[in-house]
């Protein structure tokens, strides 16, 4: 019996040493994404060619922010789910908290589009993922802009940019666009700008009471060092 329960306590300490040491691991790769993310913010804001400006979210955002979303809910409720009725000054004030909340972290990094003047948009990775076992990054991307600044090519050329910081500065290995199926737009710029169709994810999300299908677009890193050489 006293053999028995020595080789319990042994098994378990095994066990808590490979719980302390995947834990470590998951604490060191978040590190080096957090390390990265706050690298890239230190470039910011930077000035597109089309004069769009792309900056880290600040509280002080809020009401701006809230004004946009309200001007263009009917806009956004095309293919986004998440804007609730009586938008509000804290709900934008949440939103960003949770921006700033993500830049600390490493977990994601969204950035405010904005003129010279006011903001007009959001684009980023909405989620940042480590695989510590496999030393492999992914990236989220999403993004949406105030339906005046639309068909100008602001959106192409600011998801080229955040692609390229996706690749370059926070070595993402992979990234990922998700899109309703009839957010015929979306579609057309990431096949534009080399993602590859994987084909669609069923009952991907519930727009205001609707089961909405998405479809879903890869870009490899390999595959980007190689179209931009």
């Amino acid at each position: 019996m006293k053999i028995y329960h020595l080789q319990r306590i042994k098994i378990f300490n095994v066990f808590l040493l490979h719980i302390f040491n995947y834990q470590v691991c998951i604490c060191q790769s978040n590190f080096m994404l957090r390390k990265k993310t706050h690298s890239v913010l230190k470039t910011l804001p930077v000035r597109l060619k089309s004069g769009f400006i792309l900056r880290p979210f600040a509280l002080g955002d809020a009401t701006e922010l809230k004004n946009t979303i309200l001007k263009n809910e009917m806009h956004l409720k095309e293919h986004l789910g998440w804007l609730t009725s009586n938008y509000t000054d804290l709900d934008a004030l949440d939103y960003i908290e949770k921006c700033i909340q993500g830049y600390s972290s490493g977990t994601s990094m969204n950035l405010a589009m904005t003129d010279d003047n006011s903001i007009l948009g959001v684009i980023g990775y909405h989620t940042l993922q480590h695989n510590p076992d496999k030393n492999y990054s992914i990236g989220k991307l999403g993004y949406w802009i105030d339906k005046d600044s639309t068909g100008k090519g602001i959106v192409t050329e600011s998801v080229r940019l955040i692609l390229n910081i996706g690749f370059i500065d926070l070595s993402l290995e992979e990234v990922l666009l998700c899109a309703g199926t009839t957010n015929i737009k979306s579609g057309n710029i990431a096949r534009r700008l080399g993602f590859t169709y994987n084909g669609i994810e069923k009952d991907a999300e519930n727009l205001y009471g609707k089961s909405v299908d998405h479809h879903v677009f890869q870009y490899l890193k390999n595959d980007w060092l190689e179209q931009n050489k």
